[in-house]
């Protein structure tokens, strides 16, 4: 169908929603972004913007009626989810997940609940009687992870190693949580792994699969990524263990179409799950999946807010987890400070096989220590021959890239060392 000349409200300003924004444009879709922050980047790239806050419904149901737009989506961030699917109900505009279907995968609790329904191992909780109770602090194993059930980016989490740490762990994340939830979890030894899926007509596919790796040198904070490579190691294991057990799991949600991530480790050679988001991801993995397999999920996004249709590419005939060569996402995470300077980006862009490169950090902004995914500087996406090429990229980035606050010293808090393991 052809979508030149259609109008796509698009909630949300934030750099990664530049990519939407771009998608559309490229179909011929008129765009208009609207954020309540005044200058929020994305509005700079939109046919038209508004400063109507996204969490405003009946703001926005006005806005759409004004300006007679033919979708209304939103990505990225979890809070938005929920406003947007009830507007487009309201509106009889086609978003690609109901209200209980986020509720049922992207509150933590449910999620988990989901999970063992169908026999998908889950992080373990901590039994409610041992942290409620301070005499029973001492039969806990620390550390443990402490997070709010329905809070996104790395917010309210905290990795407790001592019991007198674990009452102010529980309010942040209590405090952080809209519904006040929050969850008490083992902490998991074993290998990271970030698998990002699509759902074409009720069909479930594993789009890509990371080994990914995080900076733990923020004591108390949620580890933040640093790196991520595909295709995973345990790309297999996902297909043969996890992938039909997760088909059934969406089957009986009645998820038909969308993208969405999940994020686990493997221990002893089997995948714990803890966490899912029903939506794009902000690690912005669609930009190597379209960069491997040619399959555009933010695309198709777009299409199915605008037609109910989501389309454009045959999943079962052109997605595939198993990249022919070798691809990775270089996450350059800062310190606190005030951004003074900034040397090297050009150089990083201009490489061959760097393939996309989203700055969402400038000169001016300040970083503050929070253990979030605010302390992102930059993600920079390559893909190589072969891993010795993708190596000796990764060294020119080391090199070459230098971020300094007002009193010179650097601010780059952890860069990933390509010597420092052997890629599989």
């Amino acid at each position: 169908m052809d979508l030149k000349g259609k109008k796509l409200l698009i909630l949300g300003g934030t750099t990664l929603v530049g990519h939407i924004i771009e998608a559309a444009k490229a179909m011929g879709v008129y765009t208009i972004c609207t954020d309540y922050i005044l200058n929020a980047p994305a509005k700079a790239f939109a046919d038209k913007s508004y400063d109507v806050s996204v969490l405003d419904e009946d703001a926005i149901y006005e806005l759409a009626i004004r300006e007679d737009v033919d979708g209304v989506f939103t990505g990225y961030a979890d809070i938005v989810l929920g406003p947007c699917a009830r507007v487009c109900q309201r509106l009889n505009l086609p978003f690609y997940a109901t209200v209980e279907q986020l509720q049922a995968t992207m509150n933590k609790i449910n999620f988990k609940a989901n999970c063992r329904k169908h026999g998908i191992n889950a992080a373990t909780d901590v039994p409610f009687e041992l942290f409620s109770d301070p005499k029973q602090y001492d039969k806990i194993q620390f550390p443990i992870i402490v997070k709010p059930a329905d809070s996104y980016s790395n917010r309210g989490i905290t990795v407790v190693h001592r019991a007198a740490e674990l009452e102010q762990a529980i309010k942040y994340a209590i405090d952080t949580s809209p519904t006040r939830q929050y969850l008490v979890e083992e902490y998991i030894y074993g290998d990271d792994i970030y698998m990002y899926y699509t759902v074409q007509n009720g069909y479930l596919s594993l789009s890509a699969m990371a080994d990914r790796l995080s900076s733990d040198s923020q004591y108390g904070k949620a580890p933040l990524p640093i790196v991520y490579f595909f295709p995973s190691k345990y790309t297999q294991l996902c297909l043969t263990t996890l992938v039909p057990k997760l088909q059934a799991m969406i089957s009986d949600l009645e998820i038909k179409n969308g993208s969405f991530f999940v994020q686990g480790f493997v221990v002893e050679n089997q995948i714990v799950v803890f966490e899912m988001g029903f939506r794009l991801s902000g690690s912005a993995g669609y930009l190597v999946i379209k960069h491997a397999s040619g399959v555009d999920q933010v695309s198709m996004h777009v299409r199915y807010a605008l037609t109910g249709e989501y389309t454009g590419w045959d999943l079962r005939e052109l997605d595939n987890p198993d990249f022919s060569t070798p691809h990775c996402s270089i996450v350059v995470v800062l310190s606190a400070g005030l951004i003074s300077k900034i040397e090297g980006i050009n150089e990083i862009k201009n490489l061959p096989n760097v393939f996309n490169l989203v700055q969402l950090l400038h000169v001016g902004d300040r970083v503050e220590s929070t253990g979030t995914l605010k302390q992102q500087f930059a993600k920079i996406y390559l893909s190589a021959e072969n891993t010795s090429a993708l190596k000796d990229d990764i060294r020119f980035i080391r090199d070459t890239l230098k971020i300094t606050d007002e009193m010179g010293q650097s601010m780059i808090l952890d860069l990933f060392d390509p010597d420092s393991m052997v890629f599989q």
